[in-house]
This record gives structure tokens, sequence and C-alpha cells, in this order.
């Protein structure tokens, strides 16, 4: 049995129904941002969950997703002056 899940719609004092859909696999890259005053972050996403909205569809008819998920960030790499001189 289909297991339901509802979620509030921001701002608007509503809620949306979807239904969880099993995650079977996941190709998770990095994604890496040269910054403009030097520092080099990567970035992930890690998706934990993912539910298809109940009665919803986009401009071109494909269902809508909603996604539960973390966003890691690592510094690579910043120039000296950026760095903190005292601990």
């Amino acid at each position: 049995m289909p297991r339901k899940i509802t979620y509030p719609v921001q701002g608007t004092g509503q809620t949306v129904t979807g239904e969880l859909v099993e995650i079977l696999e996941t190709v998770e890259r990095p994604t890496t941002l040269k910054l403009s005053d030097g520092t080099t972050l990567r970035v992930k996403v890690d998706v934990v969950e993912a539910a298809r909205i109940e009665g919803q569809w986009d401009n071109e008819g494909l269902p809508v997703y909603r996604v539960k998920s973390a966003t890691l960030v690592a510094v690579l790499d910043a120039p000296e002056e950026l760095h903190r001189t005292e601990h």
C-alpha cells in the first residue's frame, strides 16, 4: 500500500498530499564552484526522500515531485586573507 505524506505549501496555509516513492538508485556528483573572492566550494545535495504530489503536473504534463534533502558544503580552498587569524 502506498505511503502518503502531507506537505505545507509555504506562505499559503494550504497543504498538498504526496505518495512516497522508493529511491532505487542515486548518482551523487558534487558541484565545484569557483567564487569571485577566490574561494573554491564543493556542494553536494543528498536526497533522502521523494514523493510524487497528487493531482499536480508541470507545464509539459510531467508529475510534480517534492524531495527531502540536505545540502552539504565544503570549502576546498580560500585566499589567505579570508582565513581567520585567531582561534
